[in-house]
């Protein structure tokens, strides 16, 4: 009697071995994911996620190998890839696609509800992330001119800027110059589409 009290029908068995499989693959993936090499004191190179297979290339082999055999649309798995190595490591990393995925829905639209919104679901980074994305870029001290797509136009705009000129002294004023680069593609990458 105490033998067959301790005996489980074969279904029930099936699924706690397939629980306990699919508890040791997350363990597995969790592990590669905070094991992976994150550059944290620069924010991401547009070139990562500027085709699927870049942005594939950046998360670990282990989730990728689970995304493919999880979901068929690359640019999906992509996605998925790099929100989940977001919310695994929320405080160290800064996913490539997230990032761009911020910024581009911040000069689209403008909305600091929307981020937000989407960053608490894990489909974007902050909107806080994104101001200091953008007040990096400003601070940035390069040099370089930035490239100018073959498959865009490419525009520079400069204005100065004066405060407080009409001073006895000539104290206390100030004079600022600035250049943006603007780009815009002329069709939209056949991997976004």
């Amino acid at each position: 009697m105490l033998i067959e009290a301790n005996v489980l029908p074969l279904s029930q068995t099936a699924n706690n071995d397939s629980e306990r499989i699919v508890v040791t693959a997350a363990k597995l993936i969790r592990s590669a994911i905070r094991e992976m090499e994150c550059d944290t004191e620069n924010y991401p190179a547009s070139d990562v996620f500027a085709s699927v297979d870049g942005a594939k290339q950046w998360a670990p082999s282990l989730l990728n190998t689970f995304l493919d055999n999880l979901i068929t649309a690359d640019i999906k798995k992509v996605a998925f890839g790099h929100s989940l190595v977001q919310a695994v490591r929320p405080k160290s990393v800064v996913a490539p696609l997230l990032l761009g995925l911020g910024v581009s829905l911040d000069h689209l639209l403008g909305s600091k509800l929307l981020v937000n919104i989407l960053s608490r679901l894990g489909f974007c980074c902050s909107y806080d992330e994104i101001s200091r994305f953008k007040q990096s870029v400003v601070q940035s001290d390069d040099e370089v001119s930035p490239f100018a797509c073959p498959e865009s136009f490419t525009q520079f705009a400069a204005d100065n800027v004066d405060h407080n000129v009409c001073t006895i002294d000539g104290a206390d004023t100030f004079h600022g110059m600035g250049i943006i680069s603007m780009s815009a593609r002329n069709s939209v990458h056949p991997a976004f589409r």
